[in-house]
């Protein structure tokens, strides 16, 4: 039972978000974040497939839940931190799995306005 659990923890986010195209609005050279579902100790993380042309990736950050106290493989939150640099619109492709596997197929976008 307890591989059944850890296994749609790993998954579920993968799919949870794949479907998800949330429109961002930010004023340029503001800041912004994008917080995700995570598990790092399993070796799942969020990747970067597309940036567009008026934003960059400024950092990265793991926080595993507060339920966890310590746990090992308790998942948490990615948060990845971005500024807006252009006018302009444009979409952010993330992807879920581990970077010594083959790339998902199913990506979470994030569209950006700046405005």
């Amino acid at each position: 039972m307890k591989k059944i659990i850890a296994a749609l923890m790993i998954i579920a986010p993968t799919y949870c978000f794949a479907a998800e195209n949330d429109t961002i609005h930010v004023k340029n050279n503001s800041v912004f974040e994008i917080k995700l579902p995570s598990n790092p100790t399993t070796g799942y993380g969020w990747m970067v497939q597309n940036i567009p042309h008026n934003v960059v990736l400024t950092g990265m950050e793991y926080t595993q839940s507060q339920d966890c106290h310590g746990a090992m493989g308790c998942g948490g939150n990615e948060t990845l931190y971005f500024k807006a640099i252009t006018k302009g619109t444009g979409k952010i492709v993330l992807k879920y799995g581990r970077t010594f596997e083959k790339l998902p197929e199913d990506s979470t976008v994030r569209t950006v306005v700046v405005e």
